[in-house]
C-alpha cells in the first residue's frame, strides 16, 4: 500500500473491486505502479504523449496491436468526457431557462418571447400560452434567467 487512505472494509472488501487512488503528478509517491496507470488512464494526454512515456519511462515496446488498443482508451476517454459534457450542457439549458417540458418550446423561441415581454411589445399571458406555460411558470423562468441570455 502507498500513501495513506481511511475506508471502510465493507467499502472495499469485495473479490471484484480493485481502488486505485494515483494522486497527482506531483505528490511524493507518483511513481512506479501510480504514474503508469495515470499515464495510461489519462483523459488529458493524447496518445502519442502517451506511448512516448510508456516507451522512454517504462521501457514498454509498442507493438502495431498496444498502440492502437492505447489509441482506443484514448478515444473512450475523450467520448465519455464529451457526453458528459454534453450531458452537463443540456440540463443547465433545461435549469437555466426552464422549459424542460416534453410540451414546451426551444431555447431560441423562449429567449424571443422573453424578450418581447422584456420590450412591451407582448403581454406575459399571450408569451406564457405560446410557451404552453402558465402565467406563473412565464414569469419565473423569466426571473431565472439573467438578461444576458435573452
Amino acid at each position: 500500500m502507498i500513501g495513506n487512505a481511511t475506508e471502510k472494509s465493507e467499502n472495499y472488501d469485495l473479490m471484484s473491486v480493485v481502488t486505485i487512488c494515483l494522486g497527482k503528478p506531483d505528490a511524493e509517491n507518483y511513481t512506479g505502479i501510480l504514474k503508469f496507470l495515470d499515464v495510461l488512464l489519462s483523459s488529458s494526454r493524447a496518445a502519442a504523449e502517451k506511448k512516448k512515456i510508456l516507451e522512454e519511462e517504462f521501457g514498454v515496446a509498442m507493438s502495431e496491436e498496444l498502440e492502437r488498443e492505447v489509441l482506443i482508451m484514448c478515444n473512450l476517454s475523450q467520448g465519455v468526457k464529451a457526453e458528459g459534457r454534453e450531458e452537463g450542457i443540456g440540463i443547465g439549458r433545461e435549469e437555466g431557462i426552464g422549459i424542460g417540458r416534453e410540451e414546451g418550446i426551444g431555447i431560441g423561441e423562449m429567449r424571443m418571447l422573453m424578450r418581447l415581454v422584456q420590450e412591451g411589445d407582448l403581454k406575459p399571458e399571450r408569451a406564457a400560452e405560446k410557451a404552453n406555460m402558465t402565467v406563473e411558470e412565464f414569469k419565473k423562468a423569466m426571473e431565472n434567467t439573467p438578461l444576458q441570455a435573452v
